[in-house]
């Protein structure tokens, strides 16, 4: 009997690897990184920093920008994590609903946007992200 192996969609593969990429970069600025094993989580990783905990949802920027699909729900993570895929630095948008998140603006070190989201194409600059 021949079995046939289905190839693993690029796309599934692409957010995991920026998943991985997130993941470090928080590792590296102290955090403690949680990744989820369902499929079907809301948000992508969970951190944990000083008695805080954050949701966080990762997004691949591609030369096309960063698809947000239209269902995205910004209530369901706290920090959303762009990875760029050609020079994998990672841009962070705190999202502005977070009460006092000020101590996560200065963790993160400059690396945080202060605008919105939804605007699909990220200029990168050394260290962070500009919508």
């Amino acid at each position: 009997m021949r079995v046939h192996k289905k190839k693993p969609d690029f796309r599934i593969r692409r957010g995991a690897a920026a998943e991985l990429e997130a993941s470090k970069d928080l590792l590296d600025l102290g955090f403690d990184v949680y990744r989820s094993v369902s499929p079907a989580a809301p948000f992508d990783l969970a951190v944990h920093y000083e008695g805080k905990v954050l949701r966080v949802e990762v997004k691949m920027k591609t030369q096309k920008g960063v698809h947000f699909p239209p269902q995205l729900d910004t209530s369901k993570f706290d920090l959303l994590a762009v990875v760029d895929s050609e020079t994998y630095q990672v841009g962070y948008v705190i999202n502005d609903k977070l009460p006092d998140h000020e101590w996560l603006k200065e963790v993160l070190k400059g690396k945080v946007s202060p605008n919105n989201p939804y605007d699909l194409y990220y200029v990168w600059s050394k260290d962070e992200v500009h919508l």
